[in-house]
């Protein structure tokens, strides 16, 4: 069967040439839309054969790695020994705090509606402006300061309205967030389908630098694979789905010395997720768990068996993600995979998630510079960081959580990639590298998301 006729937008993109670096989901996405808008697409990635960023590959029993791209909101959290609905729900929040810490709670939030902090200048003055300070200190200082590795006095003010909610404990009480669904496609079957539509994905390929010659606007990106052989790619836009601080020091021209300060100054938290298949059917139907119970090391779990539907093997089995947030080269990060199993069985078992001894398997995910951490010099050294770069590089586009420079979650990070490929194949001004966060624009790069990748992993 002969394949559809090009457009004539596809035939004019079809002279666009990109080079993508990494294969984050964001990036993936980005190139498959690159690609059905007829861009010559080469994606170069690090790993060998596999999917980096937030989608890294890990098989364990019949679960994928490649499913930790799709985001799993959290359905309850735990603290204190008990469960709680995520957002809080004022009624069931009373009864398991009970009358006297309700009142508490209710006096302290008065007080800050009554007298507020002036020009909160951190996520602690921030929270507790918004909820009050007892409410600050049961539910958010513990896990956000366990999350981020640093105290709520030193994260920005501005990260905190964006995440933490905006509104009064009245009008939704706290951490207020906007349901999206739970349908992405997954990370290899973007990366087949870029394939198929005549990109190039490459594995074990290291880019060790990008120059830009501004008289011709293009880029010569010079990669070597694991043998030592080196090549080089030439292509209209580059588009980074890597950390800042690693971009910064492939570019050439080099880059000024306050923009190298500026992407120094970012600070990042990496990630270590332990898959479990326990024997037994599925117990837990939420599709993750906040844990904000500053006992335990976790920061979330997640159900593979809610969020995946038919991923438990034939019902006698159930797959869970344990998530640590720590630093590459800490005692968390630097334990053993065994070790990890067994801190992760542990605190399921603690949970009453899982019973003693269930675990039958488990395997370990470690990605480093999986968040951007927004600390108070945040805002300002990403601001230098993008306004140089729209300056000096104007083709060269930024997506994804890492390359954001945002500690977005991942429906939002993935949209990036929308909003970067429509700019390119429409020819129009260079996308803004910081401009992806407001709602208004995420919705609408979420709802041509879905409908991109709709198709995925069907015949085309």
């Amino acid at each position: 069967m002969n394949p559809p006729p090009l457009t004539p937008l596809q035939q004019r993109n079809k002279r666009l040439s990109t080079v993508i670096i990494g294969a984050s989901p964001a990036a993936l996405s980005t190139a498959c839309l690159l690609a059905e808008g007829g861009a010559e697409v080469t994606v170069l990635e690090t790993q060998p054969d596999d999917i980096s960023g937030r989608s890294k590959s890990a098989e364990c029993g019949a679960i994928s790695g490649d499913d930790l791209f799709r985001p799993r909101l959290a359905a309850r959290l735990f603290y204190r020994g008990k469960f709680f609905s995520f957002p809080l729900r004022p009624l069931e929040t009373f009864r398991h705090l009970g009358v006297f810490e309700s009142l508490r709670c209710a006096m302290s939030y008065l007080h800050a509606r009554l007298f507020p902090i002036e020009k909160p200048r951190n996520c602690e003055q921030w929270a507790i402006n918004q909820f009050g300070r007892r409410l600050f200190q049961l539910f958010i200082k513990a896990c956000t300061e366990k999350a981020w590795g640093t105290s709520c006095r030193k994260i920005s003010s501005e990260w905190a309205a964006e995440r933490l909610g905006g509104g009064a404990v009245t009008s939704g009480f706290l951490f207020r967030g906007k349901s999206r669904a739970n349908s992405l496609a997954k990370a290899g079957d973007i990366a087949e389908r870029v394939t198929r539509l005549g990109g190039a994905v490459k594995f074990r390929q290291t880019v060790i630098a990008c120059h830009y010659e501004a008289a011709s606007q293009r880029w010569q990106v010079v990669h070597h694979d694991v043998d030592g052989h080196t090549s080089t790619t030439t292509a209209d836009h580059v588009i980074s789905g890597v950390p800042i601080p690693a971009l910064v020091g492939m570019l050439s021209p080099a880059p000024s010395s306050p923009l190298l300060a500026a992407a120094a100054g970012l600070k990042y938290r990496d990630c270590v997720t332990v898959v479990l298949t326990c024997e037994g059917p599925q117990t837990l139907t939420d599709r993750a768990i906040a844990i904000h119970e500053p006992r335990m090391q976790a920061s979330r779990i997640q159900n593979f068996g809610s969020a995946f539907p038919g991923s438990e093997a034939g019902g006698v089995r159930a797959r869970y993600g344990v998530e640590y947030l720590c630093q590459e080269g800490d005692k968390l990060w630097s334990l053993s995979d065994s070790d990890l199993v067994d801190l992760a069985s542990f605190e399921m078992e603690w949970l009453g998630l899982i019973g003693r001894g269930n675990v039958r398997d488990g395997c370990v995910v470690r990605q480093s510079k999986a968040f951007p951490i927004p600390d108070l010099d945040h805002e300002r050294n990403v601001k230098m960081v993008c306004d140089e770069i729209e300056r000096t590089f104007p083709s060269l586009h930024l997506v994804g959580c890492p390359g954001m420079t945002r500690p977005e979650d991942q429906v939002r990070c993935t949209m990036t990639a929308t909003h970067c490929a429509e700019k390119i194949l429409a020819g129009g001004d260079s996308p803004n590298r910081c401009a992806v966060n407001g709602d208004a624009p995420c919705h609408a790069s979420w709802h041509r998301f879905q409908c991109a990748f709709s198709a995925v992993g069907r015949a085309d």
